[in-house]
């Protein structure tokens, strides 16, 4: 694939795609692809820029040579990308980030005072009723304390800073919702069993240690004492003990 260099110093290199727009899919297809190759300690792709971060122990002209053979279409075929990698989670919520700020800074600057101040009562019912589930609940929890930092200032009438408060509430909840499901995704790729090959019983009678992604429904595997079990399967023969604590 064609591609120009931008940068470059010893044992670093960021170099621009020639494309005009790169989807989530291709940024990670030629990341995986990167990563993969030969002397090659890290990699970071752009795809709002198209450019790559390549830093590498290796000789110049490997990578080089690695960044000209690439195609997304044949790195597609040999170097599958999980099919979760946190790259689109993380756009949606530096997305959701950006487009709540620049609400933000378009109500302040084009909406009239009563206006601003009709929508912030509006939002204020939100963190109020949460609040007043808390105390009825008998809990004294921080719903109680937003609650209470936003009714004053609207019962103030210091309407600029019960918004603000609401404003660095909701990025403070988006910021949270953002950590936890990252948390889980990244849990859930630690977790992952990571069998990259596997033995296959042919007709023939021998075992055959073949890649994972050449198993098809119906083959045989051969799983050992202590191995991985790596597929969904059924067991014909043999008995054996398995930790199901993961």
């Amino acid at each position: 694939m064609k591609c120009s260099i931008l940068h470059e110093s010893r044992g670093r290199m960021r170099v621009h795609m020639a494309q005009q727009r790169m989807t989530l899919a291709q940024a990670d297809l030629l990341e995986y692809y990167l990563a993969a190759q030969p002397g090659v300690t890290g990699v970071r792709v752009y795809d709002r820029t198209c450019d790559a971060v390549i830093c590498y122990s290796s000789e110049r002209s490997q990578i080089l040579a690695a960044l000209s053979g690439f195609s997304y279409a044949a790195a597609e075929r040999t170097d599958p990308v999980p099919e979760e990698t946190g790259r689109a989670l993380r756009r949606s919520y530096e997305d959701k980030i950006v487009w709540t700020v620049l609400r933000r800074i378009a109500g302040k600057l084009l909406l009239p005072q009563p206006v601003r101040e009709c929508l912030c009562l509006c939002r204020s019912v939100k963190y109020f009723c949460q609040g007043l589930r808390c105390l009825l609940a008998g809990r004294l929890e921080v719903p109680v304390l937003d609650a209470t930092a936003v009714t004053v200032s609207v019962l103030r009438g210091d309407y600029a800073t019960a918004s603000s408060v609401m404003f660095l509430l909701h990025i403070g909840e988006i910021l949270e919702e953002w950590t936890h499901k990252k948390s889980v995704d990244d849990l859930a790729r630690t977790m992952s069993l990571g069998v990259e090959r596997v033995w296959l019983h042919t007709p023939g009678g021998q075992d055959v240690l073949v890649p994972v992604s050449q198993v098809r429904a119906g083959d045989t595997l051969v799983i050992r004492m202590g191995s991985m079990i790596p597929l969904d399967g059924r067991i014909i023969r043999g008995e054996a003990a398995v930790n199901q604590a993961s």
